[in-house]
């Protein structure tokens, strides 16, 4: 039985994916705070998208009793709208793959990296983010790590290998311990 508790926490302090991130993506919308920085107005954004140099998605959001957004629209017309897009210059994409053409699967891996980042910030807007604690058997804190967007069980799964090398840690020290006090009769510390 292990001497560390794990807690899984919703994670009240996110770091933006758009400011923190590598993203491949520029998020464009309107109102601004749901993507990357920009000073562009509706007309300028909607030039992205008839620009043959760009490969884009649409994004979606669907506000009601909180917000999600989406690149597929919701079903709601009400409570949902057109809030902008996510592109990539054919350019970049290039310079990303170090390749002189675009092959149909480098343009649908975009398309899936694309949707992935919208998908992530989704779970930025609506809060999905968790974080893990460790505790010793006294109760205080040796490991904490958050900013795990969207994904609870992979938030488990790193604290589950953290306490994994927290214990085979323990374990080393203790040989240590013992080998030292044979080898020089040392008095083993004893430890909490």
């Amino acid at each position: 039985m292990s001497k560390y508790t794990i807690k899984i926490e919703r994670d009240e302090h996110p770091i933006n994916p758009r400011e923190n991130y590598d993203n491949l993506g520029t998020m464009i919308c309107i109102p601004v705070h749901y993507g990357d920085k920009h000073n562009l107005s509706v007309e300028e954004a909607n030039d992205i998208e008839i620009d043959k140099n760009n490969i884009w998605l649409p994004i979606y959001i669907y506000s009601h009793s909180g917000e999600t957004i989406s690149t597929t629209p919701f079903s709601c017309p009400w409570d949902s709208t057109r809030l902008g897009l996510i592109y990539v210059t054919k350019e970049q994409l290039r310079k990303e793959y170090n390749v002189e053409e675009l092959t149909q699967d480098i343009i649908d891996k975009a398309h899936k990296m694309l949707q992935g980042e919208v998908e992530t910030q989704d779970a930025y807007i609506r809060g999905d983010c968790y974080c893990y604690v460790i505790e010793d058997e006294d109760g205080e804190v040796v490991e904490s790590c958050g900013g795990y967007l969207g994904d609870e069980d992979y938030c488990r799964k790193d604290a589950e290998d953290m306490v994994n090398y927290l214990v085979e840690r323990d374990r080393t020290v203790r040989q240590m311990q013992v080998k030292a006090y044979i080898k020089n009769n040392v008095p083993l510390e004893r430890r909490k």
